[in-house]
């Protein structure tokens, strides 16, 4: 079956131009300048048409799982309601950030996590969902059952993206004790003497055991090919430690110091949507998406926690703050991040790769998803 898209201005790789883009068998079958005169061509009156975005980090689906605290939804339709969102949100492929090692706030996330995963692997395979669902699996290392979890799962086919976190206080994401202390005890509802135990035994899991649990997870994603990021590196110790395991990305970099030398060391600046969206981070002391992306150190632009941040994020980075030609921008929302997770087949409008795009209008800034195909099918 043969679908043309006309009319549109279309974003490549490395130019945007008025075209019209061929579809044929779920790939690209031609990009061509100007406009088609073929019949039944779908006139997209002068849109964007730009690939589908590729978002390597979302939590949205534990919040459709469990909308409340202690309420559970059924995983098959909390993942058909969460594609919706994610598709119209001009997401074709998703990488689900489950966490194995769940914090003291949300226990049951050890409970969830395979259920989740099964349940997304089963809704996709019934062809019940819009977009391609894959896992990215957080691994808490100072989180005694991480090990355990991980193992449970780790040989899943649903997984095909893994990082690596430790959010003990006293470095990364909290060299701030007073900050760690007060939120943690608000969160928790702890007292000083419940506090001063739980630090303690958090610091004790980072410092004792979580060099081994680190080695041990990447070397099991090397051996089964997934790549794998670090998360919240501060120091250009723990940056240089990243580049030596391999790791393909640099998660929410919290100094420019890191992220600067992640960059030279070959890894990948991803950060948050909603961050550049607000202008700020929900977490004090952490950089702005915005500055990062000033010194043109952004590479990866992901929804974080909003589905719908990810590619205002992107038309953001086209505005004269920023100053992003569009392929620059809309290349971090999706070639960037697909070549990160190994994806070669996707995440430009190119011949011969997959037919996944977003028909978007301008709105004054800000973008609206009016069409989406997958595979060269329309979706939404």
């Amino acid at each position: 079956m043969e679908t043309v898209l006309t009319n549109a201005r279309v974003v490549t790789a490395n130019e945007e131009f008025d075209g019209t883009v061929v579809l044929k068998d779920g790939i690209i079958g031609s990009v061509e300048r100007g406009q088609s005169q073929v019949s039944g061509a779908e006139d997209l009156n002068g849109n964007y048409l730009i690939p589908g975005l590729v978002d390597l980090h979302t939590d949205a689906l534990e919040k459709q799982m469990m909308p409340r605290p202690n309420v559970s939804w059924n995983p098959i339709a909390a993942t058909i309601a969460h594609d919706a969102l994610t598709t119209t949100s001009a997401i074709t492929t998703v990488f689900e950030s489950l966490a194995a090692g769940a914090s003291v706030a949300h226990p049951e996330r050890n409970e969830t996590l395979k259920p989740m995963i099964d349940g997304l692997h089963e809704t996709q395979n019934k062809g019940l969902l819009r977009g391609e669902h894959h896992v990215h699996l957080r691994c808490e290392i100072t989180n005694p059952m991480v090990m355990d979890l991980f193992r449970d799962v780790i040989d899943h086919p649903s997984i095909r993206f893994m990082s690596v976190n430790d959010h003990a206080p006293g470095h990364r994401q909290y060299p701030d004790m007073d900050y760690y202390r007060n939120k943690h005890m608000k969160n928790y509802g702890f007292n000083d003497k419940e506090m001063d135990t739980f630090v303690a035994e958090v610091q004790e899991q980072s410092k004792e055991f979580g060099p081994k649990r680190r080695a041990e997870l990447v070397e099991a994603a090397h051996l089964r090919g997934i790549p794998a990021a670090s998360h919240d590196d501060r120091t250009a110790e723990e940056v240089e430690l990243a580049a030596s395991e391999g790791m393909v990305v640099a998660e929410f970099p919290i100094t420019f110091e890191a992220a600067d030398l992640a960059r030279k060391r070959g890894l990948k600046v991803l950060a948050g949507g909603p961050n550049l969206c607000r202008g700020g981070s929900h977490h004090p002391g952490n950089l702005l998406t915005g500055d990062i992306a000033k010194r043109r150190s952004l590479d990866i632009l992901v929804s974080d926690y909003v589905p719908i941040s990810l590619v205002q994020g992107l038309f953001k980075l086209v505005s004269a703050e920023f100053g992003f030609s569009m392929p620059e921008a809309i290349a971090i929302g999706s070639r960037n991040p697909a070549i990160a997770a190994g994806l070669s087949d996707r995440g430009e409008i190119a011949s011969g790769k997959r037919a996944d795009l977003v028909q978007v209008q301008n709105v004054d800034g800000i973008p609206a998803v009016r069409r989406v195909w997958v595979k060269g099918e329309r979706v939404a």
